[in-house]
């Protein structure tokens, strides 16, 4: 709630629900991105693993406003050591 400095949040994560629809799934983590984008803390989106849900993450990081590109993949892929 300090509003004299950026905020930023941090989501590492495959994009795969697996089965876990508590908070709405996919639907849901936009929801919840673009509510802290708009209260002014900005995520970074990591994709983390072989199965990286592209389209999920995709949608992700243009939600947290902090895409790393234009164009897919738009999250961070941390794919390998150079990629992270």
């Amino acid at each position: 709630a300090d509003t004299t400095r950026k905020s930023y949040a941090m989501l590492v994560t495959d994009g795969a629900q697996a089965g876990c629809n508590a908070g709405g799934g996919d639907p849901g983590t936009v929801t919840a991105i673009t509510g802290m984008a708009t209260k002014g803390v900005k995520t970074f989106v990591v994709g983390f693993g072989s199965g990286v849900d592209i389209p999920a993450m995709d949608s992700f990081a243009v939600a947290g406003q902090v895409p790393a590109s234009n164009t897919s993949p738009k999250f961070y892929n941390a794919a390998n050591q150079q990629s992270l």
